[in-house]
């Protein structure tokens, strides 16, 4: 009988191999899922910010019309569509590619005497992914929620005079 060579694995050195492979992506897939998650979050927050910034840039600048109230008393409220009128302009949602649109955010401002006091932040896009009237210094990766709806997010929480960019 002829003795075969000692060329290649055993098929025990091969199962503890796909074993230690089964394992390690048992811990890196998870992770990487994570940090998926966590980017998306990051970019919403920043997208949302960038809102904010628009709105309170607008404002100063007194380029909104509020209709026949004194806008240096009250609460006013400016939907995204109103923020960003060009439907182009408005970017993607991270989670669903996705334009955000319609009524599905609006930035909420309390001011006295002119001045801002607070600002609440609520957007969503068509899956839900959002934050829900959420005070503007508090938007955090945290304040993203995957289970936003109209209601929870714009519908029960905007209040006050609706305000709109002027041409």
């Amino acid at each position: 009988m002829r003795k075969l060579g000692k060329k290649g694995f055993t098929l025990i050195e091969l199962l503890a191999v796909i074993v230690i492979m089964g394992i390690l992506m048992l811990v890196a897939v998870p992770a990487a899922q994570r940090y998926i998650v966590n980017s998306k979050k990051d970019t919403m927050v920043s997208q949302v910010k960038q809102y904010v910034e628009a709105v309170r840039k607008a404002y100063v600048a007194d380029e909104f019309n509020c209709g026949s109230n004194n806008t240096e008393y009250g609460t006013y409220y400016f939907y995204l569509s109103d923020i960003n009128p060009k439907l182009e302009d408005i970017p993607k949602s991270p989670f669903t590619k996705q334009q955000y649109g319609g009524t599905y955010g609006a930035v909420r401002m309390t001011v006295d005497d002119g001045k801002i006091i607070q600002i609440f932040v609520s957007i969503y896009d068509t899956n839900g992914n959002g934050i829900k009237n959420t005070l503007y210094q508090n938007i955090a990766r945290s304040s993203v929620s995957d289970s936003v709806t109209y209601a929870q997010s714009v519908g029960s929480t905007i209040t006050g005079t609706k305000c709109t960019l002027t041409n």
